[in-house]
């Protein structure tokens, strides 16, 4: 296994200010500006299995781009190797919900890393789901929910 780092461009979260509606869009902006304080200049990692044609690799660009943008040190890596187990998706949900499982977390990772078959039906599932379920403004809230919760 090996570790890649990406780079992230910075964007300007305020370019929100365009699409959402004044009052949200003031909300939003205010949440990414308390994550940051919140962070305290602690660092946020990225860590997944590809930089480019999957569906989360396609928004971290973004995503990542507007938390540093906000003054969040984000970072991505990408874990380069082979990847399994659909049960390790359900451990890295759990690490979601319950951020200090970190043991946990490394298991899961340390699993996916068999199987390339289940790397690119995980990035066809994601691709899909980004597609469906994702804008940026929707998500960029649940990172925000995330960091509240870990950074109290």
């Amino acid at each position: 296994m090996t570790l890649k780092d990406v780079e992230v461009a910075r964007l300007d979260p305020g370019r929100f200010q365009a699409v959402l509606d004044p009052d949200a869009c003031r909300r939003f902006l205010g949440r990414l500006e308390s994550a940051a304080e919140r962070l305290g200049g602690r660092r946020l990692w990225q860590v997944n299995s590809t930089e480019q044609g999957g569906g989360v690799a396609e928004m971290l660009h973004f995503l990542l781009g507007y938390l540093v943008g906000a003054g969040i040190d984000a970072r991505w890596v990408v874990l380069e190797g082979n990847w399994s187990s659909s049960a390790v998706t359900k451990r890295i949900h759990h690490l979601l919900e319950d951020p200090s499982d970190l043991v946990g977390f490394g298991r899961a990772i340390q699993t996916l890393l068999t199987d390339r078959n289940q790397a690119q039906r995980i990035g066809e599932a994601a691709h899909r789901r980004m597609r469906e379920d994702y804008l940026a403004p929707r998500r960029l809230t649940q990172e925000l929910d995330l960091i509240e919760r870990v950074a109290g």
